[in-house]
């Protein structure tokens, strides 16, 4: 899959986080995930964006994920 990023001068744009939950406890596992988190990480690389993937998290863990990314500076 080709990508076409937009024209920009800054070489990082920003954080991605990809909260991947593909276990659960009372629902079946979501199969293609992984796909899914691959061409998210292509697309927003080649966009410019750090990204981070995490898997399979707590709702007190992606609390925490989200906490500590809106406090992270991307120098």
């Amino acid at each position: 899959m080709a990508v076409n990023p937009y024209e920009s001068y800054v070489v990082r744009r920003g954080r991605l986080i990809v909260i991947n939950n593909v276990d659960f406890q009372s629902l079946s596992s979501r199969t293609g995930s992984s796909e899914d988190v691959r061409r998210l990480r292509e697309v927003f690389e080649a966009l410019g964006f750090h990204v981070d993937v995490s898997n399979d998290q707590s709702a007190a863990q992606m609390l925490q994920l989200i906490s500590a990314g809106a406090m992270f500076r991307f120098l």
